[in-house]
Protein backbone atom coordinates (compact mmCIF):
# COMPACT_ATOMS: atom_id res chain seq x y z
CA UNK A 1 0.00 0.00 0.00
CA UNK A 2 1.63 3.27 -1.05
CA UNK A 3 1.33 6.39 1.53
CA UNK A 4 -1.73 7.97 0.04
CA UNK A 5 -3.55 5.19 0.45
CA UNK A 6 -3.25 4.84 4.19
CA UNK A 7 -6.44 4.61 6.12
CA UNK A 8 -4.86 5.29 9.82
CA UNK A 9 -2.57 7.91 10.29
CA UNK A 10 1.20 6.76 10.46
CA UNK A 11 4.21 9.18 10.44
CA UNK A 12 5.27 10.50 7.22
CA UNK A 13 7.73 12.81 6.16
CA UNK A 14 9.01 14.35 2.85
CA UNK A 15 12.60 14.53 2.77
CA UNK A 16 15.03 17.16 1.14
CA UNK A 17 18.43 17.27 0.32
CA UNK A 18 21.22 20.35 0.48
CA UNK A 19 24.12 20.49 -1.52
CA UNK A 20 27.13 20.04 0.47
CA UNK A 21 25.15 20.51 3.57
CA UNK A 22 23.24 23.83 2.53
CA UNK A 23 20.10 23.14 4.19
CA UNK A 24 18.69 26.86 3.68
CA UNK A 25 18.86 25.65 0.12
CA UNK A 26 16.61 22.54 -0.92
CA UNK A 27 17.98 20.58 -3.54
CA UNK A 28 15.44 19.25 -6.86
CA UNK A 29 16.68 15.57 -6.18
CA UNK A 30 15.94 15.02 -10.18
CA UNK A 31 18.96 17.30 -11.32
CA UNK A 32 21.12 14.44 -10.27
CA UNK A 33 19.72 12.02 -12.93
CA UNK A 34 20.81 15.86 -15.35
CA UNK A 35 24.37 15.07 -13.83
CA UNK A 36 24.45 11.76 -13.84
CA UNK A 37 23.56 11.47 -17.64
CA UNK A 38 26.11 14.14 -18.66
CA UNK A 39 28.89 12.64 -16.42
CA UNK A 40 28.40 9.13 -18.20
CA UNK A 41 28.26 11.08 -21.95
CA UNK A 42 24.80 9.88 -22.31
CA UNK A 43 23.57 13.36 -23.05
CA UNK A 44 25.60 16.16 -24.16
CA UNK A 45 26.06 18.97 -21.77
CA UNK A 46 22.70 21.27 -21.67
CA UNK A 47 20.98 18.77 -23.69
CA UNK A 48 18.49 19.48 -20.43
CA UNK A 49 18.21 21.60 -17.81
CA UNK A 50 18.00 21.52 -14.09
CA UNK A 51 14.09 21.31 -14.06
CA UNK A 52 13.74 18.23 -16.64
CA UNK A 53 13.31 15.67 -14.28
CA UNK A 54 12.28 15.88 -10.49
CA UNK A 55 12.51 13.74 -7.49
CA UNK A 56 10.98 12.87 -4.03
CA UNK A 57 12.05 10.93 -1.08
CA UNK A 58 9.95 10.41 2.28
CA UNK A 59 10.34 8.37 5.12
CA UNK A 60 6.96 6.43 5.68
CA UNK A 61 6.87 4.24 8.99
CA UNK A 62 5.90 0.98 7.75
CA UNK A 63 2.36 -0.71 9.28
CA UNK A 64 3.78 -3.60 11.19
CA UNK A 65 6.33 -1.19 13.00
CA UNK A 66 6.46 -1.37 17.01
CA UNK A 67 7.30 2.24 18.41
CA UNK A 68 8.95 3.39 15.43
CA UNK A 69 10.99 0.31 14.15
CA UNK A 70 10.17 -0.11 10.81
CA UNK A 71 10.33 2.47 8.10
CA UNK A 72 10.26 2.63 3.96
CA UNK A 73 12.92 5.68 2.57
CA UNK A 74 10.77 5.60 -0.71
CA UNK A 75 12.23 7.17 -3.69
CA UNK A 76 10.70 8.83 -6.45
CA UNK A 77 11.28 10.03 -10.17
CA UNK A 78 9.76 11.96 -12.57
CA UNK A 79 9.28 14.17 -15.69
CA UNK A 80 8.84 17.95 -14.92
CA UNK A 81 7.43 18.72 -11.63
CA UNK A 82 5.77 15.11 -11.35
CA UNK A 83 7.18 12.56 -9.73
CA UNK A 84 5.28 9.45 -9.78
CA UNK A 85 8.09 6.38 -10.17
CA UNK A 86 8.99 4.43 -7.54
CA UNK A 87 12.47 3.35 -8.20
CA UNK A 88 15.34 2.56 -5.49
CA UNK A 89 13.42 2.67 -2.12
CA UNK A 90 14.51 0.65 0.62
CA UNK A 91 13.18 0.14 4.27
CA UNK A 92 15.18 0.64 7.33
CA UNK A 93 15.10 -0.83 10.76
CA UNK A 94 15.98 1.11 14.36
CA UNK A 95 18.12 -0.97 16.10
CA UNK A 96 19.00 1.67 18.96
CA UNK A 97 16.73 3.79 20.93
CA UNK A 98 17.36 7.58 21.50
CA UNK A 99 19.44 6.49 24.41
CA UNK A 100 21.88 4.30 22.68
CA UNK A 101 20.47 0.76 24.09
CA UNK A 102 19.61 -2.01 21.57
CA UNK A 103 16.23 -2.38 20.36
CA UNK A 104 15.29 -6.59 20.18
CA UNK A 105 15.21 -8.85 18.20
CA UNK A 106 16.25 -5.88 15.59
CA UNK A 107 20.01 -5.38 17.22
CA UNK A 108 21.03 -9.18 17.22
CA UNK A 109 20.12 -9.40 14.00
CA UNK A 110 22.25 -6.93 12.71
CA UNK A 111 25.68 -8.39 14.10
CA UNK A 112 25.02 -10.79 13.16
CA UNK A 113 24.42 -9.91 9.59
CA UNK A 114 27.40 -7.67 9.77
CA UNK A 115 29.50 -10.72 11.42
CA UNK A 116 33.59 -9.29 11.98
CA UNK A 117 32.78 -6.16 9.61
CA UNK A 118 34.09 -2.79 11.81
CA UNK A 119 31.71 -0.60 12.24
CA UNK A 120 31.53 3.56 13.02
CA UNK A 121 28.90 4.88 14.75
CA UNK A 122 28.43 8.76 14.70
CA UNK A 123 27.68 9.93 18.71
CA UNK A 124 27.55 13.57 18.01
CA UNK A 125 30.65 16.17 18.60
CA UNK A 126 32.65 16.41 21.83
CA UNK A 127 31.27 19.65 22.38
CA UNK A 128 29.71 22.64 21.57
CA UNK A 129 33.40 24.41 20.32
CA UNK A 130 34.45 21.52 18.52
CA UNK A 131 30.74 21.92 16.48
CA UNK A 132 31.36 25.64 15.34
CA UNK A 133 35.35 24.66 14.75
CA UNK A 134 33.98 21.99 11.99
CA UNK A 135 31.30 24.42 10.53
CA UNK A 136 33.41 27.67 10.42
CA UNK A 137 36.14 25.33 8.46
CA UNK A 138 33.35 23.46 6.01
CA UNK A 139 31.60 27.10 5.64
CA UNK A 140 35.01 28.14 4.65
CA UNK A 141 35.54 25.17 1.71
CA UNK A 142 31.90 25.24 0.35
CA UNK A 143 30.71 28.03 -1.88
CA UNK A 144 27.58 28.95 -0.42
CA UNK A 145 26.87 32.03 -3.12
Amino acid sequence: RQWWQKKTAMPFADMQVGLLGNLPKALNIGSMIKQALEAGAFLPAGAVTEDTFSGAFTLEELPNSVNGSLWKRACYWGIGSCAFLEFGSYDLVKILDGEGKPLQPYYDEFVEYMGDVPLFVWSGWENEQAKQRVAKSYERYVNWN
